[in-house]
């Protein structure tokens, strides 16, 4: 593979923006704020790097529901600066990442199938229905689709 090869943490800056291209084809582009070092000073904030983040096909339709601002998210792909002319006719740049691995941090509990939620109501015993629920959930949540 060919240019720079990236992986990413961070915070979703905006929900997951769902679009198709002039060929059909299905995107979600969303921003993620990545600390890149320690704050300066107590009680200040760290400081940031946004990068935008693009993913395609199976991985944008899995996602486009999942990425929500504030939701902390694993990317991986290919890293490209874009460049850009801004509304005042300077010139601007940014971090794109096109990628190929999208995936929620720390999500376990959110997104519960229907199915488990159903059987864990019918459930007696407790455990049994928590075991069904987290099972359910962690499957969930370990299929990050590779391109």
């Amino acid at each position: 593979m060919d240019g720079i090869v990236a992986a990413i943490q961070g915070r979703a800056g905006s929900d997951a923006d769902p679009k198709y291209t002039q060929g059909g084809k299905f995107m979600v582009t969303f921003s993620v704020g990545v600390v890149v070092g320690k704050p300066p000073h107590e009680g200040e904030r760290a400081p940031m790097e946004w990068v935008r983040v693009t993913c395609w096909d199976e991985v944008a339709e899995k996602m486009q529901a999942r990425i929500v601002k504030g939701v902390e998210v694993y990317c991986e792909g290919k890293l490209t600066l874009g460049r850009w002319e801004g509304a005042d006719g300077s010139p601007r740049s940014g971090l794109n990442l096109s990628a190929w691995t999208v995936q929620p941090v720390g999500q376990i509990g959110r997104r519960v199938p229907q199915e488990a939620r159903q059987g864990a109501s019918r459930e007696t015993n407790g455990r049994a229905a928590e075991r069904t629920m987290a099972s359910a959930v962690a499957a969930e949540d370990n299929d990050a689709i590779p391109f």
